[in-house]
Protein backbone atom coordinates (compact mmCIF):
# COMPACT_ATOMS: atom_id res chain seq x y z
CA UNK A 1 0.00 0.00 0.00
CA UNK A 2 1.52 3.41 -0.97
CA UNK A 3 1.42 6.05 1.49
CA UNK A 4 0.42 9.54 0.34
CA UNK A 5 3.20 12.40 0.43
CA UNK A 6 2.68 15.26 2.31
CA UNK A 7 2.05 17.19 -1.39
CA UNK A 8 -0.42 15.40 -1.79
CA UNK A 9 -2.17 15.58 1.58
CA UNK A 10 -1.21 19.60 0.96
CA UNK A 11 -2.83 19.96 -2.41
CA UNK A 12 -6.00 18.20 -0.95
CA UNK A 13 -6.36 20.75 1.93
CA UNK A 14 -5.58 23.64 -1.03
CA UNK A 15 -8.51 21.97 -3.16
CA UNK A 16 -10.74 21.53 0.43
CA UNK A 17 -10.02 25.62 0.98
CA UNK A 18 -11.22 26.51 -2.85
CA UNK A 19 -14.34 24.80 -2.50
CA UNK A 20 -15.21 26.32 0.90
CA UNK A 21 -14.84 29.91 -0.52
CA UNK A 22 -16.81 29.41 -3.64
CA UNK A 23 -19.29 27.94 -1.54
CA UNK A 24 -19.08 30.96 0.57
CA UNK A 25 -19.37 32.88 -2.40
CA UNK A 26 -21.85 31.50 -3.73
CA UNK A 27 -23.92 31.85 -0.48
CA UNK A 28 -22.99 35.36 -0.30
CA UNK A 29 -24.34 35.71 -3.91
CA UNK A 30 -27.34 34.07 -3.15
CA UNK A 31 -28.00 36.10 0.04
CA UNK A 32 -27.67 39.09 -2.05
CA UNK A 33 -30.05 37.97 -4.94
CA UNK A 34 -32.93 37.30 -2.24
CA UNK A 35 -32.11 40.49 -0.73
CA UNK A 36 -33.10 42.48 -4.21
CA UNK A 37 -35.44 40.43 -5.40
CA UNK A 38 -37.49 41.31 -2.00
CA UNK A 39 -36.64 44.96 -2.35
CA UNK A 40 -37.96 44.99 -5.68
CA UNK A 41 -40.80 43.01 -4.41
CA UNK A 42 -41.90 45.56 -2.32
CA UNK A 43 -41.26 48.75 -4.77
CA UNK A 44 -43.62 46.85 -7.09
CA UNK A 45 -46.28 46.30 -4.03
CA UNK A 46 -45.86 49.90 -3.10
CA UNK A 47 -46.15 51.10 -6.82
CA UNK A 48 -49.65 48.75 -7.24
CA UNK A 49 -50.65 50.22 -3.75
CA UNK A 50 -50.78 53.81 -5.13
CA UNK A 51 -52.14 52.92 -8.89
CA UNK A 52 -55.14 51.33 -7.04
CA UNK A 53 -55.70 54.13 -4.08
CA UNK A 54 -54.99 56.69 -7.24
CA UNK A 55 -57.43 55.18 -9.56
CA UNK A 56 -60.16 54.77 -6.63
CA UNK A 57 -59.93 58.45 -5.51
CA UNK A 58 -59.64 59.84 -9.23
CA UNK A 59 -62.77 58.10 -9.89
CA UNK A 60 -64.81 59.76 -6.85
CA UNK A 61 -63.58 63.61 -8.20
CA UNK A 62 -64.90 63.11 -11.31
CA UNK A 63 -68.08 61.31 -10.62
CA UNK A 64 -68.44 64.51 -8.23
CA UNK A 65 -67.64 66.70 -10.77
CA UNK A 66 -70.42 64.95 -12.98
CA UNK A 67 -72.94 65.24 -10.25
CA UNK A 68 -71.77 69.00 -9.83
CA UNK A 69 -71.97 70.20 -13.51
CA UNK A 70 -75.15 67.63 -14.52
CA UNK A 71 -77.28 68.73 -11.35
CA UNK A 72 -75.91 71.86 -10.50
CA UNK A 73 -75.34 70.51 -7.25
CA UNK A 74 -72.95 72.43 -5.14
CA UNK A 75 -70.20 70.26 -2.96
CA UNK A 76 -72.20 70.39 0.37
CA UNK A 77 -75.31 69.18 -1.30
CA UNK A 78 -73.87 65.95 -2.42
CA UNK A 79 -74.79 63.20 0.30
CA UNK A 80 -71.80 60.79 1.11
CA UNK A 81 -74.12 57.98 2.63
CA UNK A 82 -72.80 54.64 2.56
CA UNK A 83 -72.91 51.12 4.36
CA UNK A 84 -69.24 50.70 4.52
CA UNK A 85 -66.65 53.79 5.69
CA UNK A 86 -66.77 53.63 9.25
CA UNK A 87 -65.27 55.21 12.69
CA UNK A 88 -62.65 53.40 15.14
CA UNK A 89 -65.54 52.64 17.14
CA UNK A 90 -67.61 51.16 14.53
CA UNK A 91 -70.11 53.86 13.93
CA UNK A 92 -71.21 54.69 10.44
CA UNK A 93 -69.58 57.47 9.32
CA UNK A 94 -71.55 59.29 6.89
CA UNK A 95 -74.92 56.88 7.54
CA UNK A 96 -76.59 54.47 6.27
CA UNK A 97 -77.63 54.16 2.27
CA UNK A 98 -81.00 53.38 3.23
CA UNK A 99 -83.86 54.41 0.65
CA UNK A 100 -83.20 57.94 -0.33
CA UNK A 101 -86.29 60.11 -1.77
CA UNK A 102 -83.78 61.49 -4.17
CA UNK A 103 -80.57 59.62 -4.73
CA UNK A 104 -79.71 61.70 -7.79
CA UNK A 105 -77.80 63.59 -4.86
CA UNK A 106 -75.81 60.57 -3.53
CA UNK A 107 -72.26 60.38 -4.68
CA UNK A 108 -72.22 56.03 -3.76
CA UNK A 109 -75.87 55.30 -4.97
CA UNK A 110 -76.41 53.34 -8.06
CA UNK A 111 -78.57 56.15 -9.47
CA UNK A 112 -76.78 59.22 -8.40
CA UNK A 113 -72.77 59.09 -8.47
CA UNK A 114 -72.44 55.37 -8.96
CA UNK A 115 -69.36 55.21 -6.92
CA UNK A 116 -68.93 51.91 -5.28
CA UNK A 117 -67.29 52.36 -1.58
CA UNK A 118 -63.79 50.76 -1.31
CA UNK A 119 -61.70 50.40 1.41
CA UNK A 120 -57.69 50.37 1.90
CA UNK A 121 -57.14 48.27 4.95
CA UNK A 122 -54.05 46.24 3.10
CA UNK A 123 -52.17 48.91 1.87
CA UNK A 124 -52.47 50.73 5.49
CA UNK A 125 -49.92 50.47 8.70
CA UNK A 126 -49.79 47.31 10.14
CA UNK A 127 -50.59 48.66 14.09
CA UNK A 128 -52.44 52.00 14.58
CA UNK A 129 -50.26 53.92 16.32
CA UNK A 130 -52.53 57.85 17.04
CA UNK A 131 -56.47 58.29 16.24
CA UNK A 132 -57.40 54.69 16.33
CA UNK A 133 -60.32 54.99 18.72
CA UNK A 134 -63.27 57.04 19.10
CA UNK A 135 -64.91 58.63 16.09
CA UNK A 136 -62.00 59.13 14.42
CA UNK A 137 -62.03 57.77 10.65
CA UNK A 138 -61.55 53.93 10.76
CA UNK A 139 -58.11 53.29 9.26
CA UNK A 140 -57.94 52.46 5.39
CA UNK A 141 -61.66 53.76 5.31
CA UNK A 142 -62.48 57.44 3.39
CA UNK A 143 -62.78 60.18 4.95
CA UNK A 144 -64.16 63.74 3.20
CA UNK A 145 -63.07 66.89 4.85
CA UNK A 146 -62.82 70.70 3.87
CA UNK A 147 -59.27 71.75 3.92
CA UNK A 148 -57.34 74.87 3.05
CA UNK A 149 -54.39 73.71 0.78
CA UNK A 150 -51.13 76.19 0.33
CA UNK A 151 -51.60 78.44 -2.88
CA UNK A 152 -54.87 76.11 -4.54
CA UNK A 153 -57.13 78.61 -5.67
CA UNK A 154 -58.10 81.54 -3.34
CA UNK A 155 -57.24 81.65 0.68
CA UNK A 156 -60.56 79.88 1.08
CA UNK A 157 -60.97 76.40 2.93
CA UNK A 158 -61.15 73.21 -0.03
CA UNK A 159 -63.14 70.27 -0.46
CA UNK A 160 -61.07 67.08 0.03
CA UNK A 161 -61.19 63.18 0.43
CA UNK A 162 -58.70 61.70 2.88
CA UNK A 163 -57.51 58.07 3.38
CA UNK A 164 -55.24 57.66 6.91
CA UNK A 165 -53.00 56.04 8.35
CA UNK A 166 -50.87 54.97 5.14
CA UNK A 167 -48.24 52.73 5.50
CA UNK A 168 -44.59 54.82 5.05
CA UNK A 169 -43.69 52.29 1.76
CA UNK A 170 -46.78 53.01 -0.09
CA UNK A 171 -46.70 56.99 1.16
CA UNK A 172 -43.50 57.68 -0.30
CA UNK A 173 -43.95 55.87 -3.55
CA UNK A 174 -47.44 57.71 -3.74
CA UNK A 175 -44.91 60.92 -3.74
CA UNK A 176 -42.28 59.75 -6.00
CA UNK A 177 -44.84 59.57 -8.36
CA UNK A 178 -45.52 63.17 -8.38
CA UNK A 179 -41.83 64.07 -8.45
CA UNK A 180 -41.10 64.45 -4.52
CA UNK A 181 -38.32 62.50 -2.86
CA UNK A 182 -39.84 62.63 0.61
CA UNK A 183 -42.64 62.40 3.02
CA UNK A 184 -43.57 66.43 4.16
CA UNK A 185 -44.08 67.05 7.30
CA UNK A 186 -47.19 69.31 8.05
CA UNK A 187 -49.84 70.43 10.14
CA UNK A 188 -53.48 69.98 8.62
CA UNK A 189 -56.43 71.54 10.23
CA UNK A 190 -60.17 70.45 8.81
CA UNK A 191 -63.81 70.46 9.18
CA UNK A 192 -66.19 67.50 7.87
CA UNK A 193 -67.67 67.97 4.88
CA UNK A 194 -70.85 67.69 4.73
CA UNK A 195 -72.20 69.30 7.47
CA UNK A 196 -71.27 73.06 6.98
CA UNK A 197 -74.27 73.62 4.99
CA UNK A 198 -72.47 76.24 3.08
CA UNK A 199 -69.27 75.93 1.38
CA UNK A 200 -65.45 76.84 2.06
CA UNK A 201 -66.24 77.10 6.03
CA UNK A 202 -63.05 79.23 7.82
CA UNK A 203 -60.40 76.61 7.76
CA UNK A 204 -56.70 77.78 8.61
CA UNK A 205 -54.20 77.00 5.79
CA UNK A 206 -52.07 73.95 6.18
CA UNK A 207 -48.90 74.79 7.54
CA UNK A 208 -45.87 73.54 9.41
CA UNK A 209 -42.08 72.51 9.05
CA UNK A 210 -42.43 71.79 5.19
CA UNK A 211 -45.72 73.27 4.05
CA UNK A 212 -44.45 74.96 1.17
CA UNK A 213 -43.59 71.10 -0.51
CA UNK A 214 -47.62 70.92 -0.69
CA UNK A 215 -47.84 74.52 -2.17
CA UNK A 216 -50.08 74.28 -5.39
CA UNK A 217 -50.50 70.46 -5.25
CA UNK A 218 -53.85 68.82 -5.53
CA UNK A 219 -52.53 65.58 -4.20
CA UNK A 220 -49.56 64.01 -2.24
CA UNK A 221 -49.01 61.78 0.71
CA UNK A 222 -48.20 63.79 3.90
CA UNK A 223 -47.27 62.99 7.80
CA UNK A 224 -48.89 65.00 10.27
CA UNK A 225 -46.24 66.90 12.06
CA UNK A 226 -47.75 65.93 15.66
CA UNK A 227 -48.38 62.29 15.10
CA UNK A 228 -47.03 59.49 13.50
CA UNK A 229 -49.88 59.73 10.97
CA UNK A 230 -49.44 59.70 7.28
CA UNK A 231 -52.35 60.43 5.32
CA UNK A 232 -52.89 60.57 1.44
CA UNK A 233 -55.27 63.65 0.14
CA UNK A 234 -56.76 64.61 -2.99
CA UNK A 235 -58.80 67.81 -3.81
CA UNK A 236 -62.74 67.67 -4.55
CA UNK A 237 -63.20 71.00 -5.68
CA UNK A 238 -61.20 74.38 -5.41
CA UNK A 239 -62.25 77.39 -3.48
Amino acid sequence: MSIPSSSQHGNVLFLILIAVALFAALSYAVSLSMRSSGNDASRETSAIDTASISEYMSSVTQSINRMMIGQGLQIYQINFNNDVYQRQNGASLYGAMGNPANPSTYLFHARGGGVVPQTFEKYMETTCAVQCNGANVKTGHVGFHWVNLPQVGTTASDAVMVIGHVSPATCLAFNQKLGLTTVPQVNMYQTNLPGSGANSPVVSVIDGPDAAVLNGRHYACAKLASAEFRLIYMLLKEY
